[in-house]
């Protein structure tokens, strides 16, 4: 079934600046969210200044108006769930795309008027989580101290190799191997969900290498285990809130398996798992997916290209969405996929076109016709 532009039912939104306060063009969100106690924010890419604008603008609208109250970033899951931590540390332990956005200035002083909390769900991911990792690594250290010979630096490193699926010394990683079940029965809270969480990716360090893999299956495991961390923050310290959770498009699907496969290595559908997918297997909790797109424009490819700026590819056609939106006015749009026929194409993994059935990976798009990229100026004088 080919996709005809008067099937498409769009609300167009007429600013995705955070100061306008003039709300008359989202209170669609209300029935379209309904009861979700979860909101998923996607993006394409992690360098998308025109998506960090939007996504503040919804940020507020749903704080103001629908009752959310948590921010739950794709960030350290040691720091940006330490209630010792004020909003200043905790956003500064943000990754780095987000943390030195100019483009992200607008939600930080909103945060600062406002009773937002910060949490976080990613731990092992060691492309833009540094921090997590550092702090994973410190903690364990100081847990396993009495339960060991071995130096400080034998285990941290060993921890390292670990998450970033390194070689390491085969004598260090038993003596990681035998205490960590130790540490998991000694903990509990917080705690023991992060040796749980390390006791996951152990077992799948000691099941192999990943060769073979490409792109978002390399991701498995860490997706696997921020839907793990995500549960139990919607169980625990989050229990009873309104969450905006705030990750890349990929992580947020419901099924990336429904788009069609490429032999490339960022995308290969068939093996994929991804946060959603996963987080709605273990957890009922009411969801409501929103992906961003584009059609145009620029882009700071910081998790691939070190902070390049990057210009769109040629990627769509007459059957994709982004070509179909063209034909409404206005710059920006948001889509609810439910009506949607399945067969066309999105850029919804990335900044590059997929065909396949979007309605089982997101519940609605957030079209920005010309994408403008993050940038860094304003965010190095704060």
């Amino acid at each position: 079934m080919e996709l005809k532009a008067q099937e498409i039912k769009t609300y167009p939104i007429e600013s995705i600046d955070p100061d306008v306060v003039s709300y008359s063009d989202l209170v669609f969100l209300n029935e379209e969210i309904g009861d979700a106690q979860i909101v998923f924010l996607g993006e394409q890419d992690h360098g998308d200044g025109a998506a960090f604008l939007a996504k503040t603008r919804f940020i507020k609208y749903l704080v103001e108006e629908m009752g959310f109250s948590v921010i739950a970033f794709e960030g350290d899951f040691v720091t940006l769930n330490d209630n010792s931590k004020d909003l200043n540390q905790k956003w500064s332990a943000l990754p780095g795309p987000w943390v030195n956005s100019d483009q992200m200035i607008p939600l930080k002083k909103y945060l600062d008027k406002r009773n937002i909390e910060l949490a976080g769900f990613d731990l092992f991911a060691t492309a833009i989580v540094k921090e997590g990792l550092k702090g994973f690594e410190e903690l364990y250290w100081k847990m396993a101290a009495p339960l060991t010979t071995l130096k400080e630096e034998e285990i941290k490193s060993t921890v390292r190799s670990i998450l970033t699926g390194a070689k390491a010394n085969n004598k260090f990683l038993k003596e990681v191997y035998r205490i960590t079940p130790l540490l998991f029965d000694q903990q509990s809270g917080l705690s023991k969900q992060l040796m749980g969480g390390f006791q996951y990716v152990i077992d799948s360090y000691q099941a192999g290498s990943k060769k073979g893999k490409v792109g978002f299956e390399k991701y498995s495991d860490r997706d696997t285990h921020m839907a793990f961390n995500l549960r139990w923050l919607m169980e625990n310290s989050l229990a009873g809130k309104k969450v905006i959770v705030w990750a890349a498009n990929f992580h947020i699907a419901k099924n990336p398996n429904s788009i069609e496969s490429e032999k490339s290595w960022r995308f290969r559908s068939g093996n994929l798992i991804s946060m959603g997918q996963k987080f709605d297997e273990i957890c009922d909790i009411p969801s409501y997916r929103i992906g961003l797109t584009s059609y145009d424009g620029k882009y700071n490819d910081w998790v691939h290209g070190g902070g390049n700026l990057e210009i769109m590819p040629e990627r769509h056609n007459e059957n994709s969405l982004e070509v179909m939106l063209l034909k409404y006015p206005g710059e920006y749009q948001f889509v609810p996929l439910g009506g949607l026929a399945f067969d066309f194409s999105l850029s919804g993994f990335q900044h590059k076109a997929f065909r396949g059935d979007w309605r089982k990976v997101f519940d609605a798009i957030f079209f920005i016709k010309e994408m403008t990229p993050s940038t860094n100026e304003k965010s190095k004088k704060l």
